[in-house]
């Protein structure tokens, strides 16, 4: 109980109608989803972009192996990012509740206020309840929503589409030799097999050929 009396953080102090406030930061807490969205696509497309090249770059050779790498990248990354939109959104509710705690608000709106003004505090923070100082008190908690939207969705986007998709995708591309017929799964591109089979043909016949002119001497 005494916690929360010193950190309540529900309603922030200095507003005398603080409803309207809260209504305020909602609409404007509403306004950064779509571009947080939109980064969120553009990293998936870049991380897809580059596990594709790397598949592509180990399996230039193994046309089966290569098409199911590309296939499970496909389907790893539409899921994580589902999966990240989905833990976005929740992030971006819960900013709807306009949270904080009085010594982080007071931090902020310090920095906020003009040099040489007042500090705000929890002794005097009746005096601040002014229309004059509004936008410096709003501006100071819209700066904690968007630090802290600034640690979260970045994280929330590497952890769900860079680490956890690649982790996801070494354990399908191992899962691939359990049960599976390895041959099939090895089988070269025709026209490197074909080659390659070729040039082992010529081998044996030029080490035949080294065996023959052997007995003459």
């Amino acid at each position: 109980m005494e916690y929360d009396l010193k950190h309540r953080g529900r309603e922030l102090a200095g507003f005398n109608n603080y409803s309207v406030f809260e209504m305020v930061v909602q609409r404007l807490v509403v306004e950064l989803k779509g571009p947080a969205m939109e980064t969120m696509k553009i990293i998936r497309e870049m991380v897809q972009q580059q596990f594709t090249e790397v598949a592509k770059a180990s399996f230039p050779t193994y046309p089966f192996l290569q098409c199911v790498s590309l296939n499970k990248i496909d389907n790893i990354q539409s899921t994580q990012e589902s999966l990240v939109q989905e833990r976005l959104l929740e992030q971006f509710e819960m900013e709807q509740l306009v949270y904080t705690q009085d010594a982080i608000y007071y931090k902020s709106l310090n920095e906020c206020m003009v040099a040489g003004g007042e500090k705000a505090s929890d002794s005097n923070c009746a005096d601040f309840d002014s229309r004059s100082k509004y936008p410096a008190m709003l501006k100071a908690y819209y700066e904690i929503v968007v630090q802290r939207l600034a640690d979260q969705v970045p994280m929330l986007i590497r952890y769900f589409l860079l680490k956890e998709s690649g982790r996801m995708l070494c354990r399908e591309m191992l899962n691939l030799m359990d049960g599976s017929n390895v041959n099939e799964i090895l089988r070269e591109e025709s026209e490197v097999s074909r080659k390659r089979i070729d040039m082992q043909n010529r081998l044996e016949r030029l080490t035949l050929a080294q065996k023959k002119i052997s007995n003459f001497f």
